[in-house]
C-alpha cells in the first residue's frame, strides 16, 4: 500500500526515530541475552564436538593467517548483505509496489534494506525478525556443529548486528490490532506507524 494512501484524517502517523548514538547502545545491549545464550550453547558442546581446528591445514602459517583474515571479512560482508536480503525479501512479497517497494543504500560502510510501502505491522515486525529467525540462528547451530573459533566469531558478530532490528521491534511493542501499518524511512533510522483513529 502506498504511503500516501494513509496520509488522511483516518490514519494518525506516529513517527519514531533513532538517534546512531543510540542506535549503536541498542545494538551493543538488547542482543546480549541473545549471545549468552549462544556463548553457553557453544560451550555446552564443545567438548563433545569433533572441531575443524583439529584438522591439518598444507598451509604455512604466514600464508594462511592473511587467508583466513580475508574469509574473515568477506563472511561478515555477505552475511551482513543477506541480513538485508532477508529484510527485502519480506518487504519485496508484502509490498504491492513491485520492485520499487525496497530500497537499498550504503551508508557508513553497512548495507540497509528499507520498505518504502505501507505493511501491516505484524508483517513489519517479522521483517525486523526474519535475519533473526533465517540466518542467525540457523548460523549459531552450524557454528556450535562445526565448534571452530572462526565460524564461533562471525556468529556472534551477527547476533549483535540485529541490536537495530530488535531496538526497532521494542518501539512497535505499544502497538496493537487491526489496521495498523508501518513503513521505512530510507534517509533516517526511522519508522512511520499508521494507526486507525
Amino acid at each position: 500500500m502506498k504511503k500516501e494512501a494513509l496520509q488522511n484524517e483516518r490514519y494518525e502517523a506516529n513517527r519514531h526515530s533513532i538517534s546512531a548514538f543510540r542506535a549503536n547502545v541498542a545494538g551493543l545491549f538488547l542482543p546480549v541475552p541473545l549471545a549468552l545464550l549462544y556463548i553457553i550453547l557453544y560451550r555446552a558442546s564443545y567438548p563433545y564436538l569433533r572441531h575443524l581446528g583439529n584438522i591439518e591445514l598444507p598451509l604455512r602459517t604466514e600464508i594462511l593467517i592473511p587467508v583466513v583474515l580475508i574469509a574473515f571479512f568477506a563472511s561478515i560482508i555477505l552475511l551482513n548483505l543477506l541480513h538485508e536480503m532477508i529484510h527485502a525479501a519480506v518487504f519485496r512479497i508484502w509490498g504491492k509496489g513491485g520492485p520499487g517497494s525496497v530500497v537499498f543504500r550504503l551508508s557508513k560502510m553497512s548495507f540497509y534494506a528499507h520498505g518504502i510501502e505501507a505493511i501491516p505491522l505484524g508483517v513489519y515486525r517479522f521483517a525486523l525478525i526474519a535475519p533473526l529467525l533465517l540466518q542467525v540462528i540457523p548460523l549459531a547451530f552450524l557454528s556450535v556443529f562445526l565448534g571452530d573459533p572462526f565460524s564461533f566469531l562471525i556468529t556472534l558478530i551477527m547476533i549483535f548486528s540485529t541490536g537495530g532490528d530488535l531496538f526497532t521491534l521494542w518501539i512497535t511493542r505499544k502497538y496493537s490490532g487491526k489496521g495498523i501499518y508501518v513503513t521505512d524511512d530510507p534517509d533516517l533510522s526511522a519508522c512511520e506507524i499508521f494507526v486507525p483513529r
